[in-house]
């Protein structure tokens, strides 16, 4: 059987079209393209349909990696109000055209300025694999989230908006074009009033991470790729200027040899960087993360070697780097 892959749990596979179904004791994966070797199971990607499942007595006792992963699309759980958790007690949407909700085999119309709402512990959502997917029947429109709140206000999505049952309540997906996503990231992670190239940096790092966070596979469990919680998605409007970025930067990522760069960003350094092992990488693997003080000559501050002397440095108001001015340059 194939079809896209919705969730990944410990026991079990949800496919569009099938529903959950269980795996074996002996479950193997083989990436089957290229140089056939065995996988594993964490290299199912959710939200896409480029792997094959054999089925024995109902249970599925292999997956095939068939194609290869091209990130055309992220899978985003939506954080609640305040960003505290990624589950939430009621979610409302409502769009300017009618929306097209589907559960299961059943399909029903939301007319255009009316509301949709799920409460927590809808029975139409008690089993495991059942979730609304709702979708507006114009694909250029953008869903409203009205039981959201961001910093522009109540926040839109475009694609299709997934909700969900889980014990600790409803989780909100949204399914959507990597580049359109991007257009939502940019302006959240950086003014668009910023130089263009560095907003289209920031696109590229923002592309780059994405693609990593859709590899890691990290949601599949709940059948997403990323949260809110990592990048700061759609809290402000884009704007012509960070569409650009996204646009005249369509594809790009960062690679160190044939793996995709640790892209990590930040609003304000502490006028040093780390290198990777603050991350608990081995250093070895990525060396392009490197410990420099953020000043015309990007020298290393050999002296910072321990606790007592990164105090001294870190209480030290004088020391003049690119952020020096910066509000959050020095804690009080």
């Amino acid at each position: 059987i194939e079809g896209e892959v919705l969730a990944v749990w410990e026991n079990a596979i949800e496919i569009e079209g099938y529903g959950n179904v269980a795996i074996t004791d002996d479950f193997k994966v083989y990436k089957t393209y290229g140089t056939v070797k065995e996988a594993r199971k964490k290299d199912i990607l959710v939200g896409y349909d480029i792997q094959k499942f054999v089925v024995e007595d109902k249970r599925i006792c292999a997956a095939l990696l068939v194609k290869s992963f091209d990130a055309r699309n992220i899978r985003v759980l939506l954080m609640d109000t305040g960003f505290k958790s990624i589950f939430h007690d009621t979610v409302t949407l409502k769009c300017q055209v009618p929306m097209k909700v589907t559960l299961d085999d059943y399909e029903f119309t939301v007319e255009a300025g009316e509301k949709f709402t799920i409460f927590d512990g809808d029975e139409r959502l008690r089993r495991a694999d059942r979730r609304f997917i709702v979708e507006p029947e114009d694909p250029t429109q953008s869903i409203y989230v009205t039981t959201l709140e961001r910093g522009q206000g109540t926040p839109a999505y475009q694609g299709s908006l997934e909700i969900s049952q889980e014990k600790e309540g409803l989780l909100l997906l949204n399914d959507l074009d990597v580049e359109d996503y991007l257009t939502k990231v940019v302006p959240s992670e950086m003014p668009s009033s910023y130089e263009m190239e560095a907003l289209k940096a920031q696109a590229v790092c923002a592309r780059t991470y994405a693609y990593r966070q859709i590899k890691a596979n990290a949601y599949s469990r709940y059948g997403a790729h990323d949260s809110t919680n990592y990048q700061v998605y759609n809290n402000t409007v884009s704007s012509e200027r960070t569409d650009a970025a996204v646009k005249e930067t369509c594809g790009q990522m960062v690679f160190y040899g044939d793996k995709a760069a640790e892209t990590y960003y930040f609003s304000t350094s502490c006028g040093h960087t780390t290198d990777g092992t603050i991350w608990g990488a081995d250093q070895s693997a990525v060396p392009y993360l490197k410990g420099v003080a953020l000043t015309d000559g990007r020298t290393v501050m050999k002296e910072l070697k321990d606790n007592d002397s990164f105090e001294t440095f870190i209480k030290d108001k004088k020391v003049k780097t690119y952020d020096s001015s910066f509000p959050m340059y020095r804690w009080e």
